[in-house]
């Protein structure tokens, strides 16, 4: 059997390669091994599929939520180093207020 990686020449019962130690795999299947069930044809595993309408929107949803936190996390650092701390409760306030409206869909 020849590695893959390195291409040195090894055993055909060999589990890796004498060269490099690279792990070899057999080209061909038999019982016992992947695709194999006692001596009977296992269906593979079926690709996944493209992620779905619901997948994508939590996915925005979660874009948009680390978004606004950066947004609020900057502005709040921003204003704090400026020492000007009144701007905070409003900003606290702004935030909470939003993700009470996008908790209950006000944006869909």
């Amino acid at each position: 059997m020849i590695c893959n990686k390195c291409g040195q020449e090894n055993q055909d019962d060999a589990l890796s390669c004498g060269s490099c130690g690279h792990k070899l795999q057999s080209s061909q299947s038999g019982p016992g091994q992947l695709g194999f069930d006692d001596g009977g044809y296992v269906e593979p595993i079926p690709m996944l599929h493209e992620a779905g309408p619901a997948t994508r929107r939590k996915t925005r949803k979660h874009v948009e939520a680390w978004a606004v936190a950066l947004l609020a996390g900057g502005a709040a650092y921003g204003l704090s180093a400026a020492e000007l701390y009144w701007p905070l409760f409003v900003l606290a306030g702004a935030a909470m207020a939003y993700a009470l409206l996008r908790g209950l869909n006000w944006k869909g």
